[in-house]
């Protein structure tokens, strides 16, 4: 980021974002999130991104260190970030600041915050892959395809500069794999140990890292290129869009409710800006679909939809469509075998207690 970026985003920090409007600053256990006064951020999303930064930090073994600076909203983004992203992290003096845009940049990037609240940034390509498979979880899953293993394994990308990194195709897949991998095949604890080492700290020498890698897992880069090739899966999928908790048997007559409300309701997440305005949703309900039946979704609010699409590839036979109910107009599909998730949206101004209504005909 450069000297002009750096002072646009301390000004739009310190006094808002162009039109007056002070940004808000809201302060959680773990995080101090300043929120652009024309970005929405739902109650719900809020207590989720605080219990990230804690289970991520259990995940790396790096406690909290202070509590994290966060930008919310693009106007940072577009003052902090490089053109083109949904968000990133920045040093401004002692203080690490993360800025992005949606939940899942931001989640991304407080992996990022939480190696670098400790001064570690290894290759590139370890840092973006440790951010691709930490952040997932059960809501929020991370699913990389890739076609070969040609694009590129450890030997390749760990010793590329940031540039020459980004420029690759794939490199953000496959340093994913490489890192969920090396879970897979040596253990978190082992991994983390090496990814903690000193030998990554901000201004070590690739060599360094080499000397760690032999340390932890016992083996040359070569060789973990080689093995990694000979074992990677090209499709891995990381976290559940349904969590235990929310996840249901379908039953011949069931119904769902909660209320939407961005400001003070915890059901209520995920605001975004669809194009002709920001519309936010409610957590999302799982309903498992062991044969195939014709179901009746009906909806009672105030406005908003509910909506039913597949949660997983596994369908049989594929099916991709999702179904959307209004207020007063129930809906009747073909629902496939498989497990479906089924959530209500609504403007985000919109305040309503809602009900949706499934019927196994």
């Amino acid at each position: 980021m450069n000297v002009h970026a750096r002072t646009l985003a301390a000004a739009l920090i310190a006094s808002g974002c162009g039109d007056g409007e002070q940004n808000s600053v809201i302060e959680t256990e773990y995080l101090s999130i300043s929120v652009d006064p024309d970005t929405p951020l739902c109650r719900g999303s809020l207590l989720d991104y605080d219990q990230d930064f804690e289970r991520i930090s259990t995940l790396t073994g790096l406690p909290p260190n202070g509590r994290l600076e966060v930008a919310y909203g693009q106007p940072f983004v577009d003052a902090m970030c490089p053109d083109g992203s949904g968000g990133c992290v920045s040093n401004f003096g002692a203080e690490t600041w993360v800025a992005a845009d949606d939940t899942e940049s931001l989640v991304h990037e407080l992996v990022h915050a939480s190696r670098r609240q400790h001064f570690l940034l290894g290759p590139r390509s370890i840092e973006e892959g440790l951010a691709n498979v930490l952040r997932a979880r059960e809501g929020l899953p991370s699913r990389f395809t890739f076609q070969s293993t040609l694009y590129g394994g450890p030997a390749q990308l760990w010793p590329l500069q940031p540039d020459a990194f980004y420029a690759v195709d794939s490199s953000y897949v496959s340093s994913g794999s490489i890192i969920r991998w090396m879970v897979q095949a040596y253990g978190q604890e082992t991994v983390m140990d090496f990814v903690n080492d000193d030998a990554l700290l901000r201004d070590a020498e690739f060599d360094e890292v080499l000397s760690a890698l032999d340390r932890h897992l016992g083996v040359s880069l070569e060789a973990l290129d080689t093995r990694w090739t000979d074992e990677v899966d090209l499709v891995y999928n990381l976290g559940d869009p349904c969590t235990a908790a929310t996840t249901f048997d379908l039953d011949e007559v069931m119904a769902f409710s909660d209320r939407h409300d961005c400001d003070n309701a915890e059901d209520t997440i995920d605001a975004r800006d669809i194009g002709d305005g920001w519309q936010s949703q409610s957590r999302v309900r799982c309903i498992r679909v062991t044969e195939p039946r014709v179901l009746r979704m009906s909806l009672d609010a105030l406005g908003g939809t509910a909506i039913m699409a597949p949660a997983s590839h596994d369908c049989e036979p594929p099916t991709w469509h999702k179904e959307v109910a209004a207020p007063g107009e129930p809906v009747e599909f073909e629902a496939a075998p498989c497990t479906w998730r089924l959530w209500f949206a609504a403007p985000v101004e919109t305040v309503t207690d809602w009900q949706v209504e499934l019927i196994a005909l």
